[in-house]
């Protein structure tokens, strides 16, 4: 016996007003059977002696939900009372769940005040009753239409013997969720630039989870069709470089994933266009038709339109410098000029030369003119290059780049020319006095030169080295 607010004390006397107030505990210890005996006085009078019987009964946990996790893959869903509850015998104790096989597919996370999340392998029972506990799915490589999970836990209250629970999950394409607009395994739409044409592949468009809603045998022969339920209103569909047909509105997952389906803009001043689609399998000995026990998705595949010009151009070179052999014709590559324009193409993009170079010219590389101007098509044909006049006098080209409605500030590529051939004035034996431990190597010994006007760094590279010493340089 102990007072509740000193329970490590053993009590032999306590009153009523004690019993009245709570305040009374007995602590369990040893047999599940026992008891104590007792007596009453007033001061005065004194009771015969009571005996007051305890019976121990063991407290147990017991798993009242065992509902099911369902939800859309690549999605974090909260696990609630639904899932995951238990009880005790005894209201009040606190029950813990730890952890003991973790989820295959995915991770279970707490979040905090801040909505952060973060990986753990334990929690309460009140924490999932606060909607803190989630289970979070990540989405692997490989398409697919269903998926289960499973995580199994030891629930705890002491001093209950712990009880194993196994959680199962169900990842599915088909489960509701508030926040996603599409059940393909992608339908991610289109931007575009205005008036211009654009592939759909399968990194916009990817229905091939709907392959994986059929068991593996039947996959062989199956394709996913596409039926455009309304064309965009501004712009075209185009198949293997024809406008698809309103007649037979249709193309398979193969034409997406080869590359075959383009969507041409009609250069309208529209900011946006969709079209709706039926997506269905089809056997590859069948028509269009869909079998009647296959999923049918109808959803809408959007597309955004950028204004021609609205951005401008960004130079990404990293590499502004271009050598060239003395006398030689180099070509300009993406390496030396390379721009990113989000909405206009490669030839629309153009280097207008507003200082040219003083040891050459940029040439077109087919009819080898003179230029002042090229585009960044040009560049990625390799159509440009540098002619060097022969002289060894390093320069530079300064240039901007416009794309017909901006214009950037002056950029400047530098050309550095290269030696065609090297003149060796000195080559003197070296002379080493006995004693010496080193002998300096100078210009009055071995000295090279390009023959030029300017002189230019040689570089010496040392093919055989000596027997009974050794070079060193700087030391």
């Amino acid at each position: 016996l102990a007072l509740k607010e000193a329970p490590e004390e053993i009590i032999f006397n306590f009153t009523q007003a004690h019993v009245n107030k709570g305040e009374v505990v007995f602590l369990h210890e040893g047999e599940e059977s026992g008891g104590f005996s007792f007596t009453v006085t007033d001061g005065e009078h004194t009771s015969p002696l009571y005996p007051f019987v305890v019976t121990v009964r063991p407290l147990t946990i017991t798993i009242v939900t065992k509902e099911e996790l369902v939800m859309f893959p690549g999605t974090r869903q909260p696990i609630t009372r639904a899932n995951l509850a238990a009880k005790t015998d005894e209201d009040g104790n606190e029950i813990n769940f730890l952890l003991v096989r973790p989820p295959r597919l995915g991770r279970l996370l707490l979040a905090n005040d801040r909505n952060q999340f973060e990986e753990i392998n334990q929690f309460s029972q009140s924490q999932l009753e606060s909607g803190v506990v989630y289970y979070e799915h990540q989405l692997p490589n490989k398409p697919f239409w269903v998926v289960r999970d499973s995580m199994e836990f030891a629930v705890s209250s002491q001093p209950a013997p712990d009880v194993r629970h196994a959680l199962p999950i169900t990842v599915s394409f088909y489960a509701a969720h508030s926040n996603i607009s599409s059940q393909l395994w992608r339908n991610t739409g289109l931007a575009i630039v205005q008036g211009q044409r654009k592939t759909i592949n399968d990194s916009f468009l990817d229905a091939s989870n709907l392959l994986a809603s059929v068991p593996g045998p039947r996959r062989a022969d199956l394709d996913v069709v596409f039926e455009i339920k309304h064309f965009p209103d501004h712009g075209r569909i185009i198949l293997n470089g024809e406008d698809l047909p309103r007649s037979a509105p249709y193309f398979t997952q193969q034409d997406v994933t080869q590359g075959k389906l383009d969507y041409l803009h009609d250069d309208s001043g529209a900011a946006l266009d969709s079209f709706p689609f039926r997506a269905f399998l089809k056997s590859d000995s069948g028509g269009v038709a869909s079998p009647a026990d296959a999923v049918i998705l109808e959803e809408v595949f959007h597309i955004s339109v950028k204004r021609r010009g609205s951005d401008l151009p960004e130079l990404v070179t990293t590499d502004m410098l271009l050598e060239v052999l003395q006398g030689s014709v180099i070509s300009l590559t993406q390496n030396h000029l390379n721009t990113h324009d989000e909405d206009s193409p490669p030839e629309e993009v153009l280097f207008r030369v507003t200082k040219g170079p003083s040891n050459g010219k940029l040439v077109n590389l087919i009819t080898m003119e003179s230029i002042f101007e090229f585009t960044q098509e040009m560049i990625n044909r390799g159509e440009v290059g540098f002619s060097s006049d022969g002289s060894l006098a390093n320069d530079y080209v300064e240039f901007i780049v416009s794309d017909g409605e901006h214009q950037t500030e002056p950029f400047t590529l530098h050309i550095g020319v290269l030696a065609r051939t090297l003149h060796l004035d000195r080559l003197s034996e070296i002379r080493v006095k006995q004693g010496d431990d080193e002998t300096l190597v100078t210009e009055q010994m071995l000295r090279a030169t390009t023959g030029g006007a300017a002189e230019e760094d040689i570089l010496y590279k040392i093919t055989s080295v000596p027997k009974y010493a050794a070079v060193m340089v700087d030391r």
